[in-house]
């Protein structure tokens, strides 16, 4: 799934929360003007009434927060393109985003005493590949990661989760 689908799908059920909210703040203003009280609401439906007021402003700053990463990337994007960089930064022929080798899984298991041989070469074709960007003194690229895994859009994917725990897009997890 593309940064740009994620974001869109996440921003949507973050929408969806806030809607369901909202329809439940009219339904305490209608029932209070079905009782003939207008719209004087009692004391524990003014504290649902604030409560949800609450709920739907933190998924709106939320939504506008996801918004400004995904046009900061994009932005970022575009920059890194007419640089030649491509994708945030420069593509790595050992990791990215569509390869099966995982940088983190074979740094783990170049670590363990029964290292995996290939691992460790993926490790080295990687840390080539990062030297050969910068010949600067002190600039190695070791333990750099691929620059797919530090993309912004990346991070939304873990904003997202972290407001979605129970899929209702509610960072505190109240229904």
């Amino acid at each position: 799934m593309s940064d740009t689908t994620y974001t869109a799908d996440a921003v949507h059920r973050l929408r969806t929360r806030a809607g369901r909210k909202k329809a439940d703040r009219r339904a305490i203003v209608d029932a209070a003007r079905r009782e003939n009280r207008d719209d004087r609401l009692t004391e524990s439906q003014d504290a649902e009434f604030r409560s949800l007021g609450s709920d739907i402003e933190e998924i709106e700053t939320r939504i506008e927060e996801i918004e400004h990463d995904d046009r900061r990337t994009r932005t970022a994007n575009a920059a890194a393109a007419r640089v030649g960089l491509g994708h945030a930064g420069p593509r790595s022929d050992v990791y990215g985003p569509e390869s099966r080798a995982s940088y983190f899984g074979d740094m783990v298991a170049s670590a363990r005493q029964t290292a995996d041989v290939r691992a460790r070469d993926r490790l080295a074709q990687y840390d080539q590949e990062q030297r050969d960007l910068n010949r600067a003194d002190g600039s190695g690229g070791v333990f750099v990661p691929p620059a797919y895994l530090l993309n912004d859009g990346h991070r939304h994917d873990q904003r997202a989760e972290n407001l979605d725990r129970n899929g209702d897009g509610d960072p505190a997890g109240r229904q």
